[in-house]
């Protein structure tokens, strides 16, 4: 998707939250959108970056990025659109033909001669062209440095016109030759009217090696910057149901979605919706009406998302999970890591693993005293949260182990089978 083509900057206010026709107002990201302001700013002077939005998912990072593109168009900039898809990483420049593909298509003939001269290398991703590329050359690893190029000074042709911004959703699902590519334009934005921005799922940077690499290494080299988005805070969950409800929720109900959703704006807004759907929440004259003895029901979309994180769970990580389960989540974190059977090092890597995938968990200190060897200080951080752990609650009524999901799921168990907990719903 591409809009609009040749404009010319504007300066609008930037500091106020848009709100986009069809899509829930944005809540609680006044930081991260002042962040994404002031990079549209430096672009509009020829200072390109990337940067990267990375959180959980259904944290927002694509509603935030949604409201910068809204910001851009405003400011009269150029914006490219694509998204990676899970299947997306076995085809080959797949968000990048997403991407400039309609853009191409879109223009009358000396338009697109304009941009495309010179550059036949491009034909080798857009064949409708009909550019003259030579398949000729006998070195593959040259044949893809021209192809990176010609994409390059692709988008520098575009910003001749206008600033511009490409925007690559899902960037965690992206093939590798894409990735390879997306490396070597943003290497090239210094001096450029141009903006790549990404977002990129936390979870996955444990398994995608390529994107970890790239990240670390634009960041380090300073020409790109990440933005983690974080979980809404229990006033701005308010803000984002007094949107969806049109009038303040009660205290019952903020309670109730706090407890489940634990800030993330996806959760908030599907439990929402099924409290709606069933029956569960309804409008009266009094307002709306929550039925608590009614309020079980999953959102697909929730199942869904929380089967995936268990799914990526290590065997030692999974046997955290169920040993916290077993034990409450009031258990002093030194009892527990010993219960574990697993040495500092491990217990705490693991913990750090569960927590960056949003299946975290805070073991209370109690009132023991910490011996010689206990965890060092940095590593206490990861203590440092109130002991909400909204993910893993023991339940009564359950005939297996409880496993996690407090409000969500009420208990689950391992299959001995397969290994794979399975939450019983």
């Amino acid at each position: 998707m591409v809009e609009p083509l040749g404009a010319q900057p504007n300066s609008p206010v930037l500091s106020r939250t848009q709100r986009i026709e069809g899509l829930t107002a944005l809540v609680g990201r006044d930081r991260e959108l002042g962040l994404l302001s002031a990079a549209l700013s430096r672009v509009a002077e020829g200072e390109g970056r990337t940067v990267f939005l990375t959180g959980q998912r259904g944290i927002g990072k694509t509603r935030l990025a949604q409201e910068a593109l809204a910001m851009a168009k405003e400011m009269g900039y150029i914006t490219i659109e694509a998204r990676s898809y899970p299947l997306g990483v076995r085809i080959a420049y797949a968000p990048i033909l997403d991407a400039f593909g309609p853009l191409l298509r879109s223009l009358d003939s000396a338009r697109l001669s304009d941009l495309v001269k010179g550059l036949p290398d491009l034909g080798r991703l857009f064949g409708d062209l009909g550019l003259p590329f030579s398949d000729s050359l006998r070195d593959p690893a040259l044949g893809k440095t021209r192809l990176f190029e010609a994409v390059t000074r692709l988008l520098e042709r575009l910003t001749r016109e206008a600033p511009t911004v490409l925007f690559i959703d899902d960037l965690h699902w992206t093939d590798p030759a894409s990735l390879d590519l997306l490396h070597y334009l943003a290497r090239g934005l210094a001096g450029e009217r141009a903006l790549l921005l990404t977002t990129y799922s936390a979870e996955a940077m444990d398994t995608s090696r390529n994107l970890r690499k790239m990240v670390e290494w634009l960041v380090q080299a300073g020409m790109a910057e990440e933005i983690a988005v974080p979980r809404l805070n229990p006033e701005a969950v308010g803000s984002l149901v007094r949107g969806i409800l049109n009038e303040p929720a009660s205290g019952q109900l903020l309670g109730l979605l706090e407890a489940r959703a634990d800030g993330t704006p996806l959760f908030v807004e599907e439990i929402l919706r099924a409290f709606i759907d069933s029956g569960a929440l309804v409008r009266t004259d009094q307002g709306w009406i929550l039925d608590a003895k009614s309020t079980g029901i999953i959102p697909a979309t929730v199942r869904r998302l929380v089967f995936e994180r268990l799914d990526r769970l290590v065997p030692t990580e999974r046997d955290l999970l169920n040993l916290v389960a077993v034990m409450g989540d009031a258990t002093p974190w030194l009892i527990l890591q010993r219960s574990s059977g697993l040495a500092e090092e491990a217990f705490v890597d693991a913990l750090a693993r569960l927590q960056a995938m949003g299946l975290e968990m805070q073991p209370k200190t109690g009132n023991m005293q910490r011996p010689a060897n206990s965890v060092p200080t940095r590593r206490s951080e990861l203590f440092a949260r109130p002991a909400v752990a909204p993910h893993i609650v023991p339940k009564s009524g359950c005939d297996s182990p409880p496993l996690f999901q407090k409000g969500l799921f009420g208990c689950a168990s391992s299959d001995r089978r397969t290994g794979r907990v399975r939450p019983h719903i």
